[in-house]
């Protein structure tokens, strides 16, 4: 793959990220997710080969990033005073009002189960490493 098709690959999914955070991932169209990455619609399939398949990618990269969040809060905490910090960082207004940082599931979980199995597949996986880093020891 050429440069300039990953970094429109990237624009892709960067945009279809901020509209999934946003709305979830059935709502936003595909001519939607293209104007917001500055590109028309007819380049689409030349990246994707569906709508759910940029969503499911979009969906991925980011419960993937929020993971990479939690595991930087202090690790060296012990692990009812790291979950309290996590959570405290999760509900806190700075979270909920940055757009390139608020999380997926508040405007996906109610699609979730209308959704292509691959939806339910990187939730339940992203709770299953999430359970994980939040049960984790502190480091030494």
């Amino acid at each position: 793959m050429s440069d300039g098709k990953i970094q429109t690959r990237k624009r892709i999914l960067a945009a279809a990220q901020r509209v999934l955070a946003e709305r979830g991932p059935s709502d936003p169209a595909v001519a939607e997710v293209m104007a917001a990455a500055g590109l028309t619609v007819g380049g689409f399939y030349a990246h994707f080969p569906s709508k759910d398949a940029l969503m499911l990618e979009a969906f991925r990269q980011l419960l993937s990033a929020r993971r990479e969040g939690v595991a930087a809060v202090d690790p060296k905490l012990a692990g009812v005073d790291r979950r309290a910090l996590m959570a405290a960082f999760y509900l806190s207004r700075r979270h909920r009002d940055t757009p390139e940082a608020c999380c997926p599931l508040p405007s996906s979980l109610a699609e979730i189960a209308r959704m292509p199995d691959g939806f339910r597949q990187a939730l339940a996986e992203h709770i299953e490493l999430m359970v994980a880093q939040m049960s984790s020891a502190p480091e030494e």
